[in-house]
């Protein structure tokens, strides 16, 4: 285990100005959804769970102000996307004690919950411990590490099977400026990965079964931008997700997305039709 305490990551977060009009999407392309969940009342926040086979990803929306969500919200007034990942850790005190020492800006530990209802089961409570990274850490991504108590809570047996047969988060996308500087910065937030270039000249982050990519961006559009909007910006732009046969995959998602094709080895999901992510479906294993 790295000094930081991090093994990998956990999962992505997806913040949707709309929660209902974002699961429906996530639905169509072939993913099982969590029921609704209803965070703490601190973080204000209520979320859908992609769970996958040791990771995940959520859809996030903000219900109520308050000083725990105020990145949710600002990331939101601009538009969906990927707002945030969250780092695996098994102590969440050591992963802040390590950015502390490395005079990174983090807060203290913040517990919190949220109620796991199951049709015809007993009620369960999912329990966390976050620490947060200060917004400019790795400016375009947000980063915070989360512990979870209570895995059992939240990888459920009925939530990690889906019809479009993902298994696994593989890489997280990061368009910036300085693709190299921001792999740096996140390798040292990491305290641990190997870090190399890549055969299109940007840089490549692994640690364990993820993948960070950095990628260059030069005048990429702000999400939710109109005419006009266009500025070089860092910012994560796309999730590449692991699936078992990516024809099943492809039979699933023509339902509603009739157009799309398997193009060399992937299938590739625009923005546009992923609430501002750029979605990849690769062939493997979780």
């Amino acid at each position: 285990m790295s000094a930081s305490a991090i093994t990998g990551l956990d999962h992505v977060v997806i913040a949707v100005g709309d929660l209902d009009r974002a699961a429906q999407i996530y639905r169509r392309l072939g993913f099982t959804l969590s029921p609704r969940g209803l965070h703490s009342p601190s973080m204000g926040t209520a979320n859908h769970t992609i769970m996958l086979g040791q990771d995940y990803f959520e859809l996030v929306t903000v219900i109520a102000p308050t000083e725990h969500n105020r990145r949710w919200r600002e990331f939101i007034a601009k538009g969906d996307g990927i707002a945030a990942t969250a780092l695996a850790t098994q102590d969440a005190d050591a992963t802040r004690s390590h950015w502390m020492a490395a005079a990174f800006s983090v807060g203290d530990v913040i517990p919190f919950s949220r109620p796991v209802e199951r049709p015809d089961r007993e009620s369960m409570e999912a329990r966390f411990e976050v620490a947060i990274l200060r917004e400019d850490a790795l400016p375009g991504l947000g980063l915070f590490a989360c512990r979870h108590h209570t895995p059992e809570a939240v990888w459920l047996p009925e939530l990690t099977r889906h019809p479009n047969t993902a298994v696994a988060v593989r890489t997280v996308t990061l368009a910036s400026p300085d693709p190299r500087g921001a792999a740096e910065r996140a390798r040292n937030i990491l305290g641990a990965g190997d870090l190399r270039e890549s055969a299109d000249g940007g840089m490549v982050l692994s640690l364990g079964p993820h993948t960070l990519s950095f990628v260059a961006s030069s005048s990429a559009p702000l999400a939710g931008g109109g005419p006009g909007s266009q500025q070089v910006v860092a910012r994560a732009v796309g999730m590449d997700v692991a699936v078992e046969s990516l024809e099943v995959c492809r039979e699933v998602i023509a339902h509603s997305l009739p157009s799309i094709v398997v193009a060399q080895g992937h299938l590739r999901i625009p923005a546009v039709d992923a609430c501002g992510v750029d979605l990849t479906f690769t062939e493997g294993s979780a």
